[in-house]
């Protein structure tokens, strides 16, 4: 089975699907994307086959767009040498769109996010393209539950669901360093909608609460806000006590995920967190908003703790009431990673992928 993937080549969800689908018996992948990958990212191997338009992620306005349109010649001439039996295009507006153009059936669609979410909010011709994008597809996909729910609102064709989950042998407890600081931390993009800014006001009204606890909070991440989150951190006097440590590689995040106590994130909108459920994976505790997607994720009280969106006293609450009880964080903790390894085992997902790909093929 030959199964063409269009999708941005450098995104992490991208590298995890191309990677783990290659190594399934049976299937030769390819995969078209607008940009150039980046090296060591994919191996040069007999069952992956990579192509790229070269389209510059630099330039903006007409002559992108244009590029950006007139690229579907390339995927087109992809599709021929490639000869797939399915092409799955990831993101339903971009990459859904170039599928669509291409006119190669079967085709599959995958929504992310954003994709539903905001774009065909823009306008109405944006929610017109969407519209059309789906309902040229012979089945869509969706990594959760709510965004299935806003994907109804465009087409009435099959949507399944099929989760982007955790490997649970890489995500998993590791031990923990001895007479240490007690950690809070988060490991996201640093950017406004992911809510860093009130995680670092709740840290400040949680030591000013707690003077003589031996704290500390941990930021992984790099993105637009880094200086500004920065100087919030100097500003509000905690600067000291908070370590950011900027983009780290896929390899390192399991490691910093266990060098926490506490796993916060207050995302202002979400529409499946990832980053969440490989806290959770790893068995800490973790503190979310309420934004729709980790809802679906957190059971307050069962495996993790929900606090409202840009609620700073409800999240400065939370993290005092898991910082001085040890039992309730192992509670969730354990709760957490069983939750990861019943609903989003990282196998199960591609095994349900393969399935898909089969089930349409015959």
């Amino acid at each position: 089975m030959r199964v063409l993937i269009l999708a941005d080549a450098n995104s992490s969800h991208t590298i995890k699907w191309v990677n783990s689908l290659k190594e399934v018996d049976g299937i030769t992948i390819g995969l078209w994307s607008l940009n150039v990958p980046k090296s060591n990212i994919y191996c040069d191997c007999a069952n992956l086959k990579i192509a790229s338009a070269k389209v510059s992620q630099q330039r903006n306005g007409f002559f992108k767009k244009l590029r950006y349109l007139t690229s579907v010649f390339h995927l087109r001439k992809f599709i021929k040498k490639f000869k797939p039996d399915i092409v799955h295009a990831h993101y339903a507006s971009s990459y859904g769109l170039l599928g669509r153009i291409a006119g190669f059936r079967p085709l599959l669609i995958s929504v992310w996010g954003s994709d539903v979410f905001a774009f065909p909010k823009k306008n109405r011709l944006f929610k017109d393209i969407l519209r059309g994008n789906l309902n040229s597809a012979n089945l869509i996909l969706s990594t959760s539950h709510i965004m299935k729910e806003e994907t109804r609102k465009y087409t009435r064709k099959e949507i399944i669901v099929t989760p982007f989950g955790i490997d649970t042998e890489i995500f998993k407890p590791q031990p923990k360093y001895k007479h240490r600081e007690f950690v809070i931390g988060t490991v996201k993009t640093l950017e406004k909608i992911y809510g860093i800014q009130y995680l670092i006001h709740a840290y400040k009204i949680f030591k000013d609460r707690n003077p003589t606890a031996n704290s500390s909070l941990l930021i992984v991440g790099g993105g637009s806000q880094f200086e500004v989150l920065r100087d919030l951190a100097r500003q509000l006097d905690v600067y000291e006590s908070v370590t950011f440590v900027g983009s780290v590689s896929p390899n390192e995040v399991p490691r910093y995920h266990n060098m926490m106590d506490i796993s916060v994130f207050l995302s202002l909108e979400e529409s499946f967190g990832v980053a969440v459920l490989e806290a959770m994976a790893t068995e800490r505790p973790v503190i979310v908003s309420d934004a729709v997607g980790l809802k679906e994720i957190v059971d307050n009280g069962v495996n993790g703790i929900i606090v409202p969106k840009m609620d700073i006293e409800s999240s400065a609450f939370a993290l005092e009431k898991l910082f001085w009880d040890e039992e309730l964080r192992r509670k969730l903790g354990y709760n957490a990673r069983r939750t990861v390894q019943h609903k989003y085992e990282w196998k199960n997902n591609v095994l349900q992928m393969e399935a898909i790909y089969s089930s349409i093929v015959q």
